[in-house]
Protein backbone atom coordinates (compact mmCIF):
# COMPACT_ATOMS: atom_id res chain seq x y z
CA UNK A 1 0.00 0.00 0.00
CA UNK A 2 2.79 2.46 0.89
CA UNK A 3 4.51 1.78 -2.42
CA UNK A 4 1.28 2.35 -4.37
CA UNK A 5 0.57 5.59 -2.51
CA UNK A 6 4.13 6.76 -3.16
CA UNK A 7 3.81 6.06 -6.90
CA UNK A 8 0.44 7.81 -7.12
CA UNK A 9 1.79 10.82 -5.22
CA UNK A 10 4.85 11.01 -7.46
CA UNK A 11 2.75 10.87 -10.62
CA UNK A 12 0.35 13.53 -9.41
CA UNK A 13 3.30 15.68 -8.36
CA UNK A 14 4.80 15.41 -11.83
CA UNK A 15 1.65 15.99 -13.88
CA UNK A 16 -0.49 18.33 -11.82
CA UNK A 17 1.98 20.76 -10.26
CA UNK A 18 1.83 24.51 -10.87
CA UNK A 19 4.46 26.99 -9.74
CA UNK A 20 2.55 29.59 -7.78
CA UNK A 21 5.40 31.82 -6.63
CA UNK A 22 9.20 31.96 -7.02
CA UNK A 23 11.77 33.70 -4.84
CA UNK A 24 15.53 33.87 -5.45
CA UNK A 25 18.31 34.38 -2.93
CA UNK A 26 21.96 35.16 -3.68
CA UNK A 27 24.45 33.57 -1.29
CA UNK A 28 28.04 34.16 -2.40
CA UNK A 29 28.36 32.68 -5.90
CA UNK A 30 25.20 30.60 -5.46
CA UNK A 31 21.61 31.42 -6.33
CA UNK A 32 18.94 29.64 -4.31
CA UNK A 33 15.58 29.35 -5.99
CA UNK A 34 12.47 28.62 -3.91
CA UNK A 35 9.34 27.61 -5.83
CA UNK A 36 5.97 27.42 -4.16
CA UNK A 37 4.36 24.51 -5.97
CA UNK A 38 0.66 23.74 -5.79
CA UNK A 39 -0.75 20.49 -7.03
CA UNK A 40 -2.51 17.27 -6.19
CA UNK A 41 -1.45 14.84 -3.50
CA UNK A 42 -3.05 11.64 -2.37
CA UNK A 43 -4.96 11.65 0.90
CA UNK A 44 -6.07 8.23 2.11
CA UNK A 45 -9.37 9.69 3.35
CA UNK A 46 -10.19 12.20 0.62
CA UNK A 47 -8.33 11.01 -2.49
CA UNK A 48 -6.61 13.70 -4.58
CA UNK A 49 -6.45 17.01 -2.73
CA UNK A 50 -4.77 20.36 -3.35
CA UNK A 51 -1.54 21.02 -1.48
CA UNK A 52 1.36 23.46 -1.49
CA UNK A 53 5.02 22.61 -1.03
CA UNK A 54 8.23 24.65 -1.24
CA UNK A 55 10.77 23.18 -3.66
CA UNK A 56 14.33 24.52 -3.53
CA UNK A 57 17.10 24.35 -6.13
CA UNK A 58 20.72 25.55 -6.12
CA UNK A 59 22.23 27.31 -9.13
CA UNK A 60 25.78 28.25 -10.10
CA UNK A 61 26.59 30.22 -13.25
CA UNK A 62 22.93 29.91 -14.28
CA UNK A 63 23.08 26.10 -14.12
CA UNK A 64 21.34 23.91 -11.53
CA UNK A 65 23.51 21.84 -9.20
CA UNK A 66 22.40 18.23 -9.03
CA UNK A 67 22.50 16.29 -5.75
CA UNK A 68 24.90 13.31 -5.63
CA UNK A 69 22.23 10.80 -4.58
CA UNK A 70 18.50 10.27 -4.47
CA UNK A 71 17.09 12.74 -1.96
CA UNK A 72 14.27 10.52 -0.72
CA UNK A 73 12.82 7.09 -1.45
CA UNK A 74 9.34 6.95 0.04
CA UNK A 75 7.55 10.32 0.01
CA UNK A 76 7.06 10.97 -3.71
CA UNK A 77 8.38 14.52 -3.24
CA UNK A 78 11.75 14.34 -5.04
CA UNK A 79 13.07 17.84 -4.55
CA UNK A 80 15.11 19.84 -2.06
CA UNK A 81 13.11 20.40 1.12
CA UNK A 82 15.64 22.69 2.73
CA UNK A 83 18.78 24.68 1.98
CA UNK A 84 21.01 26.06 4.76
CA UNK A 85 23.73 28.66 4.45
CA UNK A 86 26.73 27.71 6.59
CA UNK A 87 28.42 30.76 8.09
CA UNK A 88 31.82 31.04 9.73
CA UNK A 89 33.70 28.98 7.12
CA UNK A 90 36.42 30.14 4.73
CA UNK A 91 34.53 29.22 1.54
CA UNK A 92 30.85 29.73 0.62
CA UNK A 93 29.13 26.57 1.86
CA UNK A 94 25.61 25.20 1.63
CA UNK A 95 23.99 22.10 3.14
CA UNK A 96 20.82 20.94 1.44
CA UNK A 97 18.54 17.97 0.96
CA UNK A 98 15.42 16.28 2.21
CA UNK A 99 15.73 12.81 3.72
CA UNK A 100 19.27 12.61 2.35
CA UNK A 101 21.66 15.56 2.62
CA UNK A 102 24.62 16.92 0.68
CA UNK A 103 27.12 19.78 1.01
CA UNK A 104 28.17 22.24 -1.69
CA UNK A 105 31.45 24.16 -1.49
CA UNK A 106 33.45 26.19 -3.96
CA UNK A 107 36.82 24.64 -4.82
CA UNK A 108 39.09 26.01 -7.52
CA UNK A 109 36.26 28.26 -8.65
CA UNK A 110 33.81 25.41 -9.17
CA UNK A 111 31.12 23.86 -6.98
CA UNK A 112 32.16 20.67 -5.16
CA UNK A 113 29.20 18.47 -4.18
CA UNK A 114 29.62 15.77 -1.53
CA UNK A 115 27.13 13.46 0.15
CA UNK A 116 26.62 14.14 3.86
CA UNK A 117 23.85 11.75 4.86
CA UNK A 118 21.86 9.02 3.12
CA UNK A 119 18.27 8.37 4.11
CA UNK A 120 17.86 6.30 7.26
CA UNK A 121 14.59 5.61 9.07
CA UNK A 122 13.52 9.07 10.13
CA UNK A 123 13.81 12.75 9.30
CA UNK A 124 17.38 14.00 9.04
CA UNK A 125 18.67 16.37 11.72
CA UNK A 126 21.54 18.86 12.01
CA UNK A 127 23.08 20.19 15.23
CA UNK A 128 26.33 22.02 15.81
CA UNK A 129 28.21 20.41 18.70
CA UNK A 130 30.23 23.53 19.50
CA UNK A 131 28.05 26.54 18.70
CA UNK A 132 26.80 27.41 22.19
CA UNK A 133 29.88 28.46 24.17
CA UNK A 134 31.64 25.38 22.83
CA UNK A 135 28.68 23.13 23.57
CA UNK A 136 25.79 21.71 21.48
CA UNK A 137 23.30 24.16 20.04
CA UNK A 138 19.89 23.98 18.42
CA UNK A 139 18.67 20.83 16.66
CA UNK A 140 17.38 21.46 13.12
CA UNK A 141 14.97 18.84 11.76
CA UNK A 142 14.76 18.67 7.97
CA UNK A 143 11.08 18.90 7.08
CA UNK A 144 9.37 20.02 3.89
CA UNK A 145 8.01 23.57 4.04
CA UNK A 146 4.47 24.21 2.84
CA UNK A 147 3.88 27.81 3.87
CA UNK A 148 4.65 30.85 1.74
CA UNK A 149 6.01 32.58 4.85
CA UNK A 150 8.89 30.06 4.79
CA UNK A 151 10.11 31.65 1.55
CA UNK A 152 11.20 34.94 3.12
CA UNK A 153 14.77 33.85 3.93
CA UNK A 154 17.29 31.03 3.82
CA UNK A 155 18.00 29.48 7.20
CA UNK A 156 21.52 29.76 8.60
CA UNK A 157 23.79 27.31 10.39
CA UNK A 158 26.40 29.24 12.32
CA UNK A 159 28.55 29.43 15.42
CA UNK A 160 30.25 26.07 15.17
CA UNK A 161 32.47 23.81 13.14
CA UNK A 162 31.54 20.27 14.21
CA UNK A 163 28.11 19.45 12.79
CA UNK A 164 26.23 16.43 14.13
CA UNK A 165 24.23 14.86 11.31
CA UNK A 166 21.29 12.61 12.19
CA UNK A 167 22.86 12.07 15.59
CA UNK A 168 25.24 9.45 14.16
CA UNK A 169 27.81 11.35 12.10
CA UNK A 170 30.05 14.37 12.70
CA UNK A 171 30.98 16.66 9.82
CA UNK A 172 33.74 19.28 9.96
CA UNK A 173 32.10 21.99 7.87
CA UNK A 174 35.46 23.67 7.22
CA UNK A 175 37.49 20.71 5.94
CA UNK A 176 34.65 18.40 4.85
CA UNK A 177 36.11 15.56 6.95
CA UNK A 178 33.49 13.35 8.59
CA UNK A 179 33.25 10.53 11.12
CA UNK A 180 30.41 8.03 11.51
CA UNK A 181 29.86 6.21 14.79
CA UNK A 182 27.51 3.69 16.46
CA UNK A 183 26.89 1.01 13.86
CA UNK A 184 23.95 -0.18 16.00
CA UNK A 185 22.05 3.05 15.44
CA UNK A 186 20.82 5.07 18.38
CA UNK A 187 21.35 2.39 21.00
CA UNK A 188 24.25 1.43 23.26
CA UNK A 189 24.17 -1.41 25.79
CA UNK A 190 20.37 -1.33 25.81
CA UNK A 191 20.13 2.44 26.28
CA UNK A 192 18.43 4.32 23.44
CA UNK A 193 19.71 7.84 22.74
CA UNK A 194 19.14 10.71 22.52
CA UNK A 195 16.16 10.70 24.83
CA UNK A 196 14.11 12.68 24.10
CA UNK A 197 15.22 12.73 20.47
CA UNK A 198 14.51 16.41 19.91
CA UNK A 199 17.19 17.29 22.49
CA UNK A 200 20.00 15.83 20.40
CA UNK A 201 23.45 15.94 21.99
CA UNK A 202 23.69 17.71 25.35
CA UNK A 203 27.43 17.89 25.90
CA UNK A 204 30.88 17.89 24.30
CA UNK A 205 34.10 16.99 26.12
CA UNK A 206 36.74 19.67 26.74
CA UNK A 207 38.94 18.14 24.03
CA UNK A 208 36.00 18.14 21.59
CA UNK A 209 36.23 14.40 20.95
CA UNK A 210 33.36 12.95 23.01
CA UNK A 211 29.65 13.59 22.53
CA UNK A 212 27.22 13.19 25.44
CA UNK A 213 23.68 11.95 24.85
CA UNK A 214 20.94 11.30 27.38
CA UNK A 215 19.89 7.65 27.18
CA UNK A 216 16.86 5.70 28.38
CA UNK A 217 16.84 1.99 29.23
CA UNK A 218 14.87 -0.08 26.72
CA UNK A 219 12.46 -2.10 28.82
CA UNK A 220 10.54 -3.53 25.85
CA UNK A 221 13.34 -5.94 24.91
CA UNK A 222 14.60 -6.84 28.36
CA UNK A 223 13.23 -8.71 31.37
CA UNK A 224 15.48 -7.14 34.00
CA UNK A 225 13.76 -5.76 37.08
CA UNK A 226 16.76 -3.94 38.52
CA UNK A 227 18.25 -1.31 36.28
CA UNK A 228 19.01 2.38 36.09
CA UNK A 229 16.29 3.96 33.98
CA UNK A 230 18.64 6.60 32.57
CA UNK A 231 22.29 6.97 31.67
CA UNK A 232 24.57 9.36 29.88
CA UNK A 233 25.82 7.69 26.70
CA UNK A 234 29.21 9.04 25.66
CA UNK A 235 30.70 8.51 22.19
CA UNK A 236 34.20 9.30 21.00
CA UNK A 237 33.14 10.00 17.43
CA UNK A 238 36.64 9.62 15.95
CA UNK A 239 37.46 6.25 17.49
CA UNK A 240 33.84 5.02 17.70
CA UNK A 241 34.46 4.04 21.34
CA UNK A 242 31.58 4.46 23.77
CA UNK A 243 30.69 4.09 27.43
CA UNK A 244 27.68 4.77 29.61
CA UNK A 245 27.31 6.55 32.95
CA UNK A 246 24.11 5.30 34.62
CA UNK A 247 22.53 7.39 37.37
CA UNK A 248 19.63 7.21 39.78
CA UNK A 249 16.75 9.57 38.99
CA UNK A 250 15.87 10.01 42.64
CA UNK A 251 19.42 10.74 43.80
CA UNK A 252 19.95 13.33 41.06
CA UNK A 253 16.42 14.76 41.53
CA UNK A 254 15.41 14.29 37.91
CA UNK A 255 11.65 14.59 37.44
CA UNK A 256 11.32 15.56 33.78
CA UNK A 257 13.12 15.11 30.46
CA UNK A 258 12.69 18.86 29.99
CA UNK A 259 15.28 19.41 32.73
CA UNK A 260 17.99 17.43 30.93
CA UNK A 261 20.18 19.97 29.17
CA UNK A 262 23.83 20.96 29.32
CA UNK A 263 23.36 23.02 32.49
CA UNK A 264 21.73 20.06 34.27
CA UNK A 265 24.44 17.73 32.96
CA UNK A 266 27.20 19.88 34.43
CA UNK A 267 25.33 20.26 37.72
CA UNK A 268 25.36 16.47 38.25
CA UNK A 269 28.36 15.25 36.22
CA UNK A 270 31.93 16.38 35.59
CA UNK A 271 34.78 15.75 33.18
CA UNK A 272 37.78 14.10 34.85
CA UNK A 273 41.14 14.36 33.10
CA UNK A 274 42.63 10.89 32.74
CA UNK A 275 45.98 11.86 31.24
CA UNK A 276 47.40 12.83 27.86
CA UNK A 277 44.65 15.40 27.50
CA UNK A 278 41.91 12.78 27.62
CA UNK A 279 38.75 13.16 29.69
CA UNK A 280 36.09 10.89 31.12
CA UNK A 281 32.57 11.80 32.23
CA UNK A 282 31.80 10.90 35.85
CA UNK A 283 29.03 11.52 38.33
CA UNK A 284 29.97 14.23 40.78
CA UNK A 285 30.88 13.13 44.28
CA UNK A 286 28.44 15.55 45.83
CA UNK A 287 28.85 14.37 49.41
CA UNK A 288 25.23 15.05 50.32
CA UNK A 289 21.81 14.80 48.74
CA UNK A 290 20.81 17.38 46.19
CA UNK A 291 17.87 19.41 47.46
CA UNK A 292 14.49 18.92 45.88
CA UNK A 293 13.29 22.15 44.29
CA UNK A 294 9.98 23.36 42.94
CA UNK A 295 9.78 24.36 39.30
CA UNK A 296 8.42 27.66 38.07
CA UNK A 297 7.10 27.64 34.50
CA UNK A 298 7.12 31.15 33.05
CA UNK A 299 4.96 30.15 30.07
CA UNK A 300 1.86 29.24 32.07
CA UNK A 301 2.88 30.96 35.33
CA UNK A 302 2.60 27.82 37.46
CA UNK A 303 4.83 26.89 40.37
CA UNK A 304 4.91 23.10 40.71
CA UNK A 305 6.22 20.93 43.53
CA UNK A 306 6.78 17.30 42.53
CA UNK A 307 6.97 14.55 43.77
CA UNK A 308 5.50 15.55 47.12
CA UNK A 309 3.65 13.75 49.89
CA UNK A 310 0.47 15.06 51.61
CA UNK A 311 2.58 16.53 54.41
CA UNK A 312 3.83 19.26 52.06
CA UNK A 313 0.45 20.96 51.70
CA UNK A 314 0.08 22.52 55.22
CA UNK A 315 3.54 24.19 55.35
CA UNK A 316 3.22 25.37 51.75
CA UNK A 317 -0.19 26.91 52.42
CA UNK A 318 1.16 28.61 55.53
CA UNK A 319 4.16 29.93 53.58
CA UNK A 320 2.00 31.40 50.81
CA UNK A 321 -0.32 33.10 53.31
CA UNK A 322 2.62 34.45 55.29
CA UNK A 323 4.34 35.73 52.16
CA UNK A 324 1.18 37.61 51.18
CA UNK A 325 0.55 38.82 54.74
CA UNK A 326 -2.82 37.11 54.59
CA UNK A 327 -4.58 35.03 57.22
CA UNK A 328 -6.55 31.81 56.79
CA UNK A 329 -9.67 33.93 56.48
CA UNK A 330 -8.46 34.47 52.89
CA UNK A 331 -9.36 30.87 52.08
CA UNK A 332 -12.60 31.35 50.16
CA UNK A 333 -12.96 27.86 48.70
CA UNK A 334 -11.64 24.40 49.57
CA UNK A 335 -12.91 21.49 47.49
CA UNK A 336 -11.71 18.00 46.57
CA UNK A 337 -12.74 16.32 43.32
CA UNK A 338 -11.94 12.82 42.10
CA UNK A 339 -9.75 13.76 39.15
CA UNK A 340 -8.86 17.39 39.87
CA UNK A 341 -7.67 16.75 43.43
CA UNK A 342 -7.95 19.27 46.22
CA UNK A 343 -8.12 22.95 45.26
CA UNK A 344 -7.77 25.72 47.84
CA UNK A 345 -8.67 29.16 46.52
CA UNK A 346 -7.25 32.25 48.23
CA UNK A 347 -8.65 35.73 47.66
CA UNK A 348 -8.00 39.15 49.14
CA UNK A 349 -7.78 42.71 47.83
CA UNK A 350 -8.68 41.65 44.30
CA UNK A 351 -5.99 38.94 44.14
CA UNK A 352 -7.18 35.35 43.60
CA UNK A 353 -4.89 32.32 43.68
CA UNK A 354 -5.30 28.54 43.50
CA UNK A 355 -3.31 25.92 45.38
CA UNK A 356 -3.99 22.49 43.90
CA UNK A 357 -2.86 19.13 45.28
CA UNK A 358 -3.29 15.82 43.45
CA UNK A 359 -2.16 13.18 45.90
CA UNK A 360 -2.00 10.27 43.45
CA UNK A 361 0.16 12.35 41.11
CA UNK A 362 2.31 13.73 43.96
CA UNK A 363 1.68 17.12 42.36
CA UNK A 364 1.25 20.44 44.22
CA UNK A 365 0.93 23.73 42.38
CA UNK A 366 0.34 27.45 42.83
CA UNK A 367 -1.20 29.63 40.13
CA UNK A 368 -3.67 32.41 39.52
CA UNK A 369 -7.29 31.33 39.90
CA UNK A 370 -8.13 28.97 37.05
CA UNK A 371 -11.18 30.87 35.82
CA UNK A 372 -9.72 34.33 36.21
CA UNK A 373 -9.22 36.31 33.00
CA UNK A 374 -6.61 39.06 32.99
CA UNK A 375 -5.16 41.25 30.20
CA UNK A 376 -2.08 39.81 28.48
CA UNK A 377 0.02 42.81 29.54
CA UNK A 378 -0.92 42.51 33.23
CA UNK A 379 2.12 41.12 35.09
CA UNK A 380 0.54 41.14 38.55
CA UNK A 381 0.17 37.38 38.81
CA UNK A 382 3.37 36.63 36.92
CA UNK A 383 5.41 38.63 39.42
CA UNK A 384 3.47 37.31 42.41
CA UNK A 385 3.74 33.58 41.62
CA UNK A 386 7.35 33.87 40.49
CA UNK A 387 8.46 35.65 43.67
CA UNK A 388 6.71 33.10 45.88
CA UNK A 389 8.38 30.33 43.86
CA UNK A 390 11.83 31.90 44.29
CA UNK A 391 11.32 32.38 48.02
CA UNK A 392 10.09 28.82 48.62
CA UNK A 393 12.89 27.37 46.50
CA UNK A 394 15.32 29.27 48.71
CA UNK A 395 13.88 27.42 51.69
CA UNK A 396 14.40 24.15 49.82
CA UNK A 397 18.01 25.12 49.05
CA UNK A 398 18.58 25.64 52.76
CA UNK A 399 17.37 22.11 53.46
CA UNK A 400 13.87 22.86 54.70
CA UNK A 401 10.80 20.73 53.86
CA UNK A 402 12.85 18.00 52.14
CA UNK A 403 11.13 15.34 54.26
CA UNK A 404 7.90 15.92 52.34
CA UNK A 405 9.28 14.77 49.00
CA UNK A 406 8.83 11.21 47.75
CA UNK A 407 10.08 9.32 44.72
CA UNK A 408 9.12 10.36 41.18
CA UNK A 409 6.44 8.36 39.42
CA UNK A 410 7.84 6.61 36.36
CA UNK A 411 4.71 7.53 34.46
CA UNK A 412 5.76 11.18 34.68
CA UNK A 413 8.45 10.58 32.08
Amino acid sequence: MLVVVGIVTLLTYNYFRVIKQTVRFNIGPFTIRADAVTGKTWNINYGLVDSTSIAYSIWFDDKPIAPPDTLETNTGLPFLWKVYEVKGVSEPTLIAGSQSLFMVKIKDGKPLVTSVHKQYSDFATLQFLDSHNGQPGKVHTICMANNLDDMTEIEVLEGGRLLLVYGLKVLDVETGESWSFSENGRSFENYSFPSPQEKGAIGLSPDQSQIVFHGEFQTWNHDETEYFKHAMVVYDFKSNAAYKVPYDDNETRLVSFADVDHAWLMSRFQWIETGAGRHELKLKNHGQSYPWLGKYNSQDNYYVLYPVEPGMLPPFLDFVLSRLNWSKSSIVHDETKIYAGRTITLEQEGIKLDINFREEDKHLSLSKHLYLSIPSNDTTYTDLVRKIAEAFNQKFSEGEFQQYFGKPLREKY
